[in-house]
């Protein structure tokens, strides 16, 4: 019931915020977006590479703010889940911080940069981007020491 009440509050601080964020600016959506793809990881602790996959759901704040949800598998744990906030630094290139859980009382922490390789016009009513990101992800049970460098290609829909 707790968790119900926190997220009404914190949708209804957030939904006037996505309606005056109609102009795109320099984030990837108006609205909102999904993002799907794939990361190469080298995990430091296991000193072995992975492949993991990258999916997020994005809300447009403000026009260089966007903030989501985002699950990474198979890097540092087999599921990873993240408070994303995203600022877009020019139209090209985005900065991630990250912050959430890979299980019960083990919290998790990462950055990323993007950069759009390509991005459609502002004009158009559906917008999407296809982004090369690279970053650093750690658990508490490891510390930042033994995180997992990664790289992907990820793309994104939406309004």
């Amino acid at each position: 019931m707790k968790k119900t009440v926190l997220l009404l509050i914190v949708l209804s601080l957030l939904v006037p915020a996505f309606a005056m964020a109609q102009e795109r600016g320099d984030t990837d959506n108006r609205i909102f977006g999904v993002q799907v793809g794939f990361l190469g990881a080298y995990n430091l602790a296991a000193e072995d590479t992975l492949v993991g996959r990258d999916f997020g759901v994005f809300f447009t704040v403000s026009d260089s703010l966007q903030v989501g949800f985002r699950s990474i598998t198979n890097v540092i744990a087999p599921q990873a889940v993240f408070l994303d906030l995203g600022y877009l630094l020019t139209p090209q290139i985005s900065f991630d911080l990250m912050i959430g859980t890979t299980g019960p009382a083990n919290a998790a922490a990462g950055i990323d940069i993007g950069y759009a390789i390509v991005k459609s016009s502002s004009d158009d009513v559906f917008s999407s981007t296809l982004k090369l990101k690279a970053g650093y992800l750690f658990e508490q049970t490891n510390g930042i020491a033994e995180g997992a460098i990664i790289a992907g290609l990820v793309g994104s829909i939406g309004y």
